[in-house]
């Protein structure tokens, strides 16, 4: 895995299923000590329930790894996100003459 420029300090590892690719290119994207290292100390990584190899095992086991379940409320956690990133602004009702 080539890891982007800049400081990632929150990347999401999402898992690639099976055929999709071929393993060259699942090897290529997979997340191991090495990527793991070329991140900031402070870095955390976040990954999905269930893992399927998009990290390397011998990464699960580090504490900087975030591994979650997917649950129903995820949808809004994501939104959220993408509303800070955004800076999307809830539309201001119009002020009443007085």
């Amino acid at each position: 895995m080539k890891m982007p420029s800049g400081d990632p300090e929150v990347p999401d590892v999402v898992g690639i299923p099976h055929g999709a690719i071929g393993e060259d290119g699942r090897t290529c994207l997979r997340f191991d000590r090495q990527v793991m290292a070329s991140f900031p100390p402070h870095a955390v990584v976040l990954s999905r329930l269930p893992l399927i190899d998009e990290v390397d095992r011998r990464v699960v086991s580090n504490p900087r790894l975030r591994v979650h379940d997917r649950s129903d409320s995820g949808v809004y956690v994501r939104m959220a996100r993408l509303k800070l990133v955004f800076l999307i602004r809830e539309p201001t009702p119009p002020r009443s003459a007085s």
